[in-house]
């Protein structure tokens, strides 16, 4: 790659990498914090492992000018459980682009993991991605469920410069309890309680992130910059369905949203778990609550509780970033690469997948001044 050396990050990269990602991304990144990109890039599996597959360019003099990052997730496809790195935070300094950093990384990443996937880029890089040989099913993109609490809403979508007739329209005020006194008794579960349960989820997609214990209390309990609320079905000692909520401000306006980050359990509770997390959220004076997904798991369940379903582009009607709101386009595409298992993966069909904004790095902090865990 002429002058430029790739190489595997290590601990030791630490501080450049948080001096890399200031460049990178600006004076207000939460990726120049040390404790966060320590908690970000941890192998949730082997927590001594930091940075184990994540890859960087460095120019003559040591400087890291180009970056690959990976999150170590565990892949269920089919019966199989799978080691599976989403591909997140690749930038090349602009005056080191072109030199081959990205073709050649690609060559040692289908070599070294299982199974290589990312999601959220430009229609014109997932044609690139397909050419490289990932399932894309169809260049289809994230759909969102919303249900409108507030005219507010409409408050928002006109000041990003958003369509505010057609989300009248498609996305109308909606919801109404019957008593304001209806969720005062409808509380999410307390984290460290959360761990004494087990899990028995009762349903499995075809293709998907495996949950367990262990990995629900690293992604969710234990996430030191996030406050994250859980709501459980449950029969005995069992969990049977959860679905995972994060409260969001819309700045600059203050207002505040519900976003179901996860679901997932026996589709035969999930409704009654949808009822419960509506009304509590209508509670907490949010002017709506949405889920964003890929994958048909849920939508009769979400559509039979009056969320309204936002395809393609439809989907950036209501903001998708929330510190601060901005007007940006709906670009979350999904890739999928194995060399080991490329005939499974590349006979799935857009039924058998699903993955929500837990997934990748779809829901994670952004700014310096997030990097602390809050309530708001």
């Amino acid at each position: 790659m002429g002058d430029l050396i790739l190489r595997k990050a290590q601990f030791d990269d630490l501080s450049k990498i948080a001096s890399f990602f200031l460049k990178a991304y600006g004076s207000n990144t939460a990726f120049q914090s040390s404790s966060f990109l320590k908690y970000y890039f941890r192998n949730p599996y082997n927590p001594s492992q930091i940075f184990s597959s994540n890859w960087i360019g460095l120019n003559p003099t040591g400087e890291i000018v180009s970056h690959y990052g990976g999150l170590q997730y565990k892949l269920q496809l089919g019966e199989k459980t799978l080691q599976v790195v989403w591909g997140v935070n690749a930038y090349t300094l602009p005056e080191y682009r072109g030199l081959g950093f990205n073709g050649n990384l690609v060559k040692i990443l289908f070599k070294e993991n299982v199974v290589n996937a990312t999601l959220g880029m430009s229609l014109e890089t997932h044609k690139f991605y397909k050419k490289l040989g990932y399932q894309v099913f169809d260049h289809l993109r994230f759909s969102r469920f919303i249900l409108n609490f507030k005219e507010d809403s409409f408050l928002i979508i006109s000041g990003m410069g958003q369509n505010t007739e057609r989300a009248q329209s498609l996305v109308p005020v909606t919801f109404i309890p019957k008593s304001v006194e209806e969720g005062k008794g409808i509380q999410p579960v307390k984290n460290e309680n959360l761990k004494n349960y087990s899990f028995d989820l009762g349903v499995h997609a075809t293709c998907t992130t495996h949950r367990d214990k262990d990995f629900i209390s690293w992604r969710f309990l234990d996430n030191p910059f996030i406050d994250y609320k859980i709501f459980i079905e449950k029969v005995g000692n069992q969990i049977n369905a959860y679905a995972v909520i994060r409260e969001e401000k819309l700045e600059p306006s203050g207002k505040k949203i519900g976003r179901i980050i996860d679901l997932y359990g026996s589709p035969r509770l999930v409704g009654s778990l949808l009822e419960r997390i509506k009304i509590w959220s209508f509670q907490r004076n949010h002017i709506y609550l949405e889920f964003s997904k890929i994958g048909n798991l849920y939508s009769g369940e979400l559509l039979d509780q009056g969320f309204i379903r936002l395809d393609e582009d439809d989907a950036a009607l209501f903001p998708q970033v929330s510190s601060p709101v901005e007007n940006r386009p709906n670009q979350e595409y999904l890739a999928i690469y194995s060399n080991l298992f490329n005939q499974e993966i590349r006979s799935l069909r857009s039924e058998d997948i699903y993955f929500t904004r837990m997934d990748s790095d779809r829901d994670r902090i952004a700014r310096l001044d997030q990097t602390f865990k809050t309530n708001d």
